[in-house]
């Protein structure tokens, strides 16, 4: 399984991570099988099964006191500040998160 993820740092230098919430199974599959049909079906599964569930951990985790992140749904408008990564990224949603350079526990 693939997710798309690209690390962004803001003018601080704060780091943020935008992982996608749309899946990408092909290289599970066989050769003869990607870019047909089915790819597009089990693609359609896996992304559907569950894309929400990070929204539920952070309250789950905060009631037993056990470290987590607080993931945000974003959306990535077609925008030419993606530079680059505006044809891989463009017009999607993510999953956004900054990171933390020590845990505290």
């Amino acid at each position: 399984m693939q997710t798309r993820s690209l690390r962004l740092e803001d003018k601080t230098g704060k780091q943020w991570v935008l992982r996608s919430i749309e899946k990408y199974p092909a290289n599970a599959l066989p050769i003869e099988l990607r870019g047909t049909y089915i790819d597009d079906f089990v693609t359609d599964q896996v992304s559907a099964s569950h894309p929400y569930g990070a929204f539920v951990v952070p309250t789950m985790a905060e009631a037993v006191n056990v470290y987590h992140t607080n993931p945000k749904l974003v959306y990535l408008p077609d925008d030419p500040w993606l530079g680059i990564y505006q044809s891989d990224f463009s017009e999607g949603l993510y999953w956004s998160q900054s990171l933390v350079k020590t845990m505290h526990f």
